[in-house]
């Protein structure tokens, strides 16, 4: 089978999306790995939890000094605000402002004009189809370490 270089396609079109909303970010000051910190905060809110900072830190893999610095610029901004939990004075409750739920917002706008995007390019059938293979990919990549070759 000729090597049509599709992980290169994926990570170029990744890339281009990528560019789109790193533009996005930029206009309010803050990094992909920020915004990553908001959504999650925003996922929480939604669902009625509240996250603490060792929560961020184990959501993201980062030190707790990196994520406490991160926080701080977020706060700084007003994206977010801390507090001490009521219960326990060691855990900081993290949670989003006004102006964070406005970014989260605008990035799901982003998100669902990309989406669009998409959907415009490709008939029904093959959207249907790309997202089988995609799942398939997907799945793949979760069960097995493709590189060695061993399952997980």
């Amino acid at each position: 089978m000729e090597n049509k270089r599709l992980y290169g396609m994926i990570c170029a079109i990744q890339r281009e999306m990528s560019r789109q909303n790193t533009a996005l970010l930029s206009g309010n000051g803050i990094t992909p790995v920020q915004l990553h910190v908001l959504i999650a905060l925003h996922i929480a809110e939604k669902r009625k939890k509240e996250l603490c900072q060792r929560d961020i830190e184990r959501e993201l893999s980062m030190r707790p000094s990196s994520v406490s610095s991160m926080l701080s610029i977020l706060e700084k901004k007003g994206y977010l605000r801390r507090a001490y939990a009521k219960d326990n004075a060691r855990t900081k409750i993290v949670a989003l402002t006004e102006l964070g739920r406005q970014l989260c917002l605008k990035n799901k706008m982003l998100m669902e004009q990309c989406d669009q995007i998409l959907q415009r390019a490709l008939s029904e059938e093959e959207q249907n189809a790309l997202s089988c293979i995609l799942n398939k990919i997907f799945n793949y990549i979760n069960d097995k370490n493709p590189i060695s070759g061993e399952d997980k």
